[in-house]
């Protein structure tokens, strides 16, 4: 009787990191990681107990559906779908995988960009922690060219949004209210890109 065993966990460290996405794509991913949990611990207990003929359709209808999850999280993780993504957010050029700071990002019709440092503040910080599901406490938010001055450096691409006027009931930075501005609609350059440091 031939067992084939498909662990998705070394599927996912190959794959680009999610720690800070939120949105669709995390949820869905998140949902597989649980499903192939429950069918590799069934898959143990079986190869464990089973010497006998009876167990092998189970164990085949358990190895096709790891292989199925398996390709499905390939295809979601290695090239996600980013017209799903709209709004989600990311912490970029972290020091020592200090996964709760970076230069904030947020993808814009499939497209990843910075927020410009105006009107940047705590509460803005906050919902963005919030966001990303990480401590939103006391937060710093900090600034390119303002103090305190986010030592995360510049980022390329589009600046989507500036002048963010969060009120901290927002689950979203796109729900927030930015001065009449539009997404995209800014006269920053990178050098004004914000950081977060989230921290209760």
């Amino acid at each position: 009787m031939k067992v084939i065993i498909i662990n998705l966990h070394a599927v996912l460290q190959n794959a680009p990191p999610l720690d800070n996405v939120t949105g669709p794509l995390q949820t869905q991913v998140t949902s597989l990681q649980n499903q192939t949990d429950n069918q590799q611990a069934a898959l143990d207990m079986l190869t464990s107990q089973c010497d006998c003929q009876s167990y092998e359709e189970r164990l085949d209808s358990l190895n096709a559906s790891l292989i199925a999850l398996q390709a499905i999280v390939e295809a979601l993780v290695m090239d996600p779908p980013m017209s799903d993504l709209n709004g989600t957010l990311r912490l970029v050029n972290n020091f020592n995988n200090e996964t709760n700071q970076g230069r904030l990002e947020i993808v814009i019709n499939g497209e990843w960009g910075t927020i410009c440092q105006d009107f940047w503040s705590k509460n803005d910080a906050i919902v963005a922690c919030n966001q990303l599901g990480l401590p939103s406490g006391d937060p710093t938010a900090l600034k390119g060219t303002q103090a305190p001055i986010s030592p995360f450096g510049p980022g390329t691409g589009p600046i989507w949004l500036d002048n963010l006027l969060c009120d901290c009931p927002e689950a979203s930075l796109l729900d927030c209210d930015n001065s009449g501005d539009g997404i995209g609609m800014t006269n920053c350059d990178h050098t004004e890109d914000v950081g977060v440091i989230c921290k209760n």
